[in-house]
């Protein structure tokens, strides 16, 4: 193609300007990193919305073991099937995935 002709400069000024752009590292680098951000978001969206859902479910099986306490048909030092293992000093009691 001619360099002179309309379509031939227009061919010669994008090529130039992608090389310009590539060998700044402008396009290279700031198109991967723009990637890597996208997705350390995402990932982290995902973390915290199956944190929040584990907290959930076990939030509905001490209360489910705390129903089941109240009428009687359950033990109240049983083991919470579901809840999580550590000791919760406000209800004074174990609260854990299953012991």
């Amino acid at each position: 193609m001619d360099p002179t002709s309309f379509p031939g400069a227009l061919l010669a000024t994008a090529a130039a300007l992608l090389l310009w752009a590539a060998a700044s590292g402008g396009l290279l680098v700031g198109g991967v990193e723009l990637l890597r951000r996208a997705g350390a978001r995402r990932a982290g969206r995902r973390a915290a919305e199956a944190a929040e859902r584990e907290e959930r479910l076990a939030a509905d099986a001490l209360l489910t073991h705390l129903r089941l306490v109240a009428a009687g048909l359950t033990d109240p030092g049983a083991p919470v099937p579901g809840a999580r293992t550590h000791l919760d000093p406000r209800l004074g009691a174990r609260s854990g995935r299953a012991a």
